[in-house]
């Protein structure tokens, strides 16, 4: 029976180009938050209940980490319906808990942690093209930043393109902080309506969704759950319960769903897993024509009266035009071999069931195609998707059935074009008969001659429960890269760029390298679609990971800081810091023959604007080799001073210089002269002379700005940079007796700003603040939130504090979490003080001669223009009256009123003092913001003469 029916498949012509294999090409580190089972039974009844449950669910959100996960596991893991999470920014403006990576690197690690996120709870990724500017108190300032009607758009697109039954989104009143909550919210309401009615663009037909529900905030207040009242008089009102035990998955949706948001660990979630527990979402209606529930149940009730099962797929196709009969025929024959696989479970029983139901299916789409069918073309559109899924997850299920596994793995991660590469595919099957894989096409990869890199023969032949191997090598395509360029610039415009032509709704550019073919059993062919990944060692801990194959140019450049900063006096005369080298890092990428090389000619720009430059080959042996050209860019005297400044020479291995004279000068002092006219033309002459900005970059063809961002929880991304560095042209004054030991905290940039001021800055290891010799410094600076994640630091807490007592100088930057539940400072204190969020609000002296204003710069109105997203955060709170509250500021929204205070607070601490600094440095120093510059070298200077 199983034989003839699969012949029928077969003469049927049963699979299409739409109905593929679908595996999931992101795959997260192996720790203890794991998804579902890709195979075997789990994997069996999900792709059941995504075969029986033909509805879609919207849900729009703000950023990275809004989403219920219980809530998306419940209707997509527990119900089988199709849920497409939709997050109108990547999470720009956010905090980093895991590095120093900010704006558009980290909008790439949330990204990815939204992705890992939804491999757990089953829900489907798409954006918005809105950025994250930071915190925000407005609404108007929201709408202002993203573009109100261009977000409208964008969202009218998103109902269009994923036509869903219903739609959640966020709670739209309060006047709190995070007002891109409200503003998403109240945007979608209007979507709702403009998806309906707005006129067709693009193409895409009108959607009209059946309900749109608000999710309202519980809040905790003395251990009591609270709820905010409706924002509509009399709206109905539902409960859904997120803690019913699923015995397929072992846990609940509120479990599972925690584990997904542990995924955002750059957020800090996911210390802890949760425990079995009572877990509850409430809900208000907003909008729609659908017969509302009300009270408590399951989380379908969303749907109303919606049909979520195979007969609203039915009725669905017989408005859009479909004849009843045939199409009511076709639904019970999949309804029914869906219960008989489910009863029969894995094996060949299903596998005859199924193959019933794939049959069944296509036909049923072929009535869509019928000139009879004059349904509209929205309603159309939908049961085209519909149906297209509901074959899909018969799919999975056959292969499931059949115990198969397909991986499709490439020899090398991150190549280029031109490059060899090898791909195999590893099969694996359970069924009681032989498996022919055929590959079609190995997408990406080109053979012989630039003919298909297939083999004449590709064909695998894998005996009853066995498993094989095949491969091939080919010549890498020139296929479009895979990097992601990050759109948002601080300051800039709000609203993502992202490359041309790339679908902006997605994560990141699908990958081009596929491997496409079909897998017969007896007469039945099923095709695949798999993407080539590469299989990665990762760490010892981590285990295996995997990433997609990386298109990049043969050589690689990144800079080590894109702003240099430019002091045009110093405290102590004839003192002077020495400037920090910058370093321009060169990795090849490829190993062809001959091997690459690469030709720097100085940083472009300042060899003619300022007379200093230089000259050198890289080659490189091997691929992945890496290198880096290390000077030191001119340094200028005292403003208005003539006299050649410091030279710049590479400094290298011999190796890495050839082509370049064995004896360069070393650095110049002040007093020396060139040697000749040919040396002075490497010096600038005057500082008027140094330029805004400059370009490091190797001359010649196969070289752009790429980095990899690879956190150890996600697959490596390749990322578009600008391997550019800018002057910070401020007129610092640095006192040459500073010299900072720095505690990193969560990871920033600070310490970098420090040395680029030419101040000596070392990290402080465990050794170092458990016995280290302290006294050394001049001043210890605490790294952001370092009291919450560094308990070497709270263990040796002591030893700072006697720092400071015996004459130190000690700079907390912004604390939380623990510095509240703990003692850290002198005096008892609390972060709890809030933010100022407007980067221009007016910064207001409480002690306009504090040495903190005054020494050695005198900081004025002008050294708090150009900031990025915000003022500040966390400010200190305390009622002792030993502190000193230095600055204070009042936000310009209605949302956070009041003069906040506790911005820039001393303490004095025996000999020494004690400062706590809430203003957002960590954020306007890679900016590259001359004030922050200044502000930071008051901060850091020693306490008084040393």
């Amino acid at each position: 029976m199983i034989r003839a029916s699969m012949r029928r498949v077969c003469r049927a012509g049963l699979f299409g180009a739409a109905f593929v294999l679908a595996y999931a090409s992101e795959v997260a580190a192996q720790f203890r938050v794991a998804p579902p089972p890709e195979h075997g039974n789990v994997a069996f009844e999900l792709a059941l209940r995504r075969a029986s449950t033909p509805a879609t669910a919207l849900v729009v959100l703000a950023h990275p980490d809004d989403e219920d996960n219980g809530l998306v596991a419940a209707l997509a893991r527990g119900m089988g319906a199709r849920v497409v999470v939709c997050t109108a920014t990547r999470g720009e403006g956010g905090q980093n808990e895991i590095g120093p990576e900010l704006w558009g690197d980290l909008a790439v690690i949330r990204t990815g942690e939204l992705l890992g996120a939804r491999r757990i709870d089953g829900g489907e990724q798409r954006f918005l093209r809105a950025v994250d500017f930071g915190y925000s108190y407005s609404v108007d300032e929201t709408l202002k930043a993203w573009g109100e009607e261009r977000m409208l758009a964008d969202l009218v697109a998103t109902f269009r393109r994923e036509r869903p039954d219903i739609v959640v989104t966020m709670w739209p009143d309060g006047d709190g902080g995070g007002q891109h909550h409200q503003t998403i919210a109240r945007l979608t309401r209007r979507a709702f309506d403009a998806a309906a009615t707005a006129p067709v663009v693009g193409g895409v037909p009108p959607w009209k969704a059946k309900a749109l529900w608000y999710a309202r905030p519980q809040r905790d207040v003395n251990g009591r759950r609270v709820i905010d009242p409706p924002s509509v008089a009399g709206a109905p009102m539902l409960t859904v319960d997120l803690a019913r035990f699923d015995p397929v998955l072992g846990a609940t949706p509120a479990e599972l769903g925690g584990a997904a948001r542990s995924l955002h660990k750059s957020q800090g979630f996911g210390l802890l897993l949760p425990l079995p527990a009572a877990s509850t979402a409430r809900f208000e209606w907003a909008a729609g024509e659908a017969r509302l529930p009300t009270g408590e149940g399951d989380p379908r009730m969303l749907f109303a009266d919606v049909p979520v099962a195979l007969d609203g797929l039915v009725s669905a196709s017989i408005r859009s035009g479909m004849p009843e009969v045939p199409v009511r025929a076709a639904e019970a024959r999949v309804d029914a071999a869906i219960v008989a696989a489910r009863r029969a479970g894995v094996g060949p029983v299903s596998m005859r069931e199924l193959s019933e139901a794939l049959i069944a299916t296509r036909e049923w789409e072929a009535l869509l195609l019928a000139p009879i069918a004059v349904g509209s073309d929205g309603e159309r559109a939908a049961v085209r998707m519909r149906l297209a899924r509901l074959g899909e997850s018969l799919r999975q299920a056959f292969f499931h059935a059949a115990g198969v596994r397909l991986h499709a793995l490439a020899s090398d991660g991150v190549v280029v074009p031109g490059q060899s590469l090898g791909v195999t595919l590893d099969v694996g099957h359970a069924a009681d008969e032989a498996m022919v894989v055929a590959v079609d096409e190995v997408a990406g990869l080109l053979g012989p001659d630039s003919a298909p890199a297939t083999r004449p023969a590709a064909r695998l032949d894998v005996a009853p429960g066995a498993s094989g191997r095949w491969g091939v090598s080919g010549v890498v395509a020139d296929v479009p890269t895979t990097a992601y360029r990050p759109g948002f610039i601080p300051g800039g415009d709000a609203f993502r760029n992202v490359p041309d032509g790339f679908p902006w709704w997605l994560a990141f550019p699908e990958t081009a390298f596929r491997l496409r073919g079909s897998i017969s059993y007896g007469g039945l062919r099923v095709p695949f679609d798999v993407p080539i990944e590469y299989r990665d060692s990762g760490d010892v801990f981590g285990g295996e990971k995997r990433h997609d194959v990386v298109v990049t140019t043969p050589i690689g450049v990144t800079t080590s800081t894109p702003w240099l900063i430019r002091p045009a006096r110093f405290e102590a005369a004839g003192r002077r810091p020495q400037p920090s080298p910058a370093a321009v890092f060169v990795a090849s990428s490829t190993s062809p023959e001959p091997a690459p090389t690469a030709l720097f000619a100085g940083p472009t720009g300042v060899a003619q604007l300022a007379g200093w430059g230089f000259a050198t080959v890289l080659r490189f042996a091997h691929e992945g080799a890496s290198t880096s050209v290390v000077y030191h860019p001119p340094f200028p005297a005292a403003a208005g001073s003539v006299g050649p400044a410091y030279n710049a020479p590479i400094r290298g291995a011999p190796s890495e210089r050839i082509g370049v004279p064995e004896t360069q000068p070393n650095a110049w002092t002040p007093d020396s002269r060139p040697a000749s006219e040919a040396d002075a033309r490497l010096f600038p002459q005057s500082t008027d002379r140094v330029p805004d900005h400059f370009t490091v970059m190797p001359r010649g063809t196969g070289v752009a700005g790429w980095k990899i961002v690879e956190p150890p929880h996600l697959p490596r991304r390749a990322l578009v940079v600008d391997p550019a560095a800018r002057w910070v042209k401020a007129d610092v004054a640095v006192d040459p007796a500073t010299s900072v030991g720095y505690v990193m905290g969560v990871g920033d940039r600070v310490a970098e700003a420090i040395r680029a001021l030419g101040v000596s800055c070392t990290l402080l290891s465990e050794a170092d603040l458990a016995s280290g010799d302290l006294s050394k410094f001049t001043t210890i600076v605490i790294g952001v939130r370092a009291y919450e994640r560094r308990a070497d630091l709270r263990a040796h807490h002591s030893r700072i504090m006697a720092f400071a007592a015996a004459g130190g100088s000690v700079v907390v930057q912004f604390q939380r979490g623990e510095f509240d539940r703990g003692e850290w400072g002198p005096i008892p204190a609390t972060t709890r003080g809030g933010r100022v969020t407007d980067e221009k609000a007016p910064l207001v002296p409480l002690a306009p001669e504090h040495r903190l204003l005054t020494r050695p710069n005198r900081l004025g109105a002008e050294d708090s223009e150009g900031w990025v997203q915000e003022r500040g955060l966390y400010f200190l709170e305390t009622s002792d009256r030993s502190a000193v509250d230095v600055l204070a500021s009042t936000d310009t929204f209605s949302g956070n009123p009041g003069a906040k205070r506790g911005l820039l607070t001393e303490v004095a601490v025996g000999k020494g003092r004690w400062v706590y600094c809430g203003l957002a440095l960590f954020r306007q120093l890679p900016a590259g913001v001359p004030g922050a510059y200044r502000f930071l070298a008051n901060l850091v200077a020693p306490l008084g003469e040393r």
